[in-house]
């Protein structure tokens, strides 16, 4: 269920999708930890592609709601479906 609240954030006619957008579309329905799992599971399973990006524009608001790769200390900040 997570991944069609995820799904449905999400616009068809953009290929990448910025995790701090998608995750404020879905603050509603899902927890952080909800998100992030979901996140996560959907790349494991390759659906999803997590991406890094330039966060030098982004506000510390938006850097926050982004994903942390805590092994390699390394903001994702896009993903895209594969």
């Amino acid at each position: 269920m997570d991944k069609e609240i995820i799904r449905a954030a999400t616009s068809a006619a953009r290929r990448y999708h910025r995790i701090d957008r998608v995750r404020a579309a879905v603050s509603g329905q899902m927890s952080r930890q909800e998100f992030d799992n979901t996140l996560l599971a959907m790349a494991a399973a390759e659906e999803i592609e997590l991406t890094g990006g330039n966060t030098s524009g982004m506000s510390a608001g938006e850097i926050a709601g982004l994903l942390r790769d805590e092994q390699f200390g390394t903001w994702f900040v896009n993903f895209f479906y594969v």
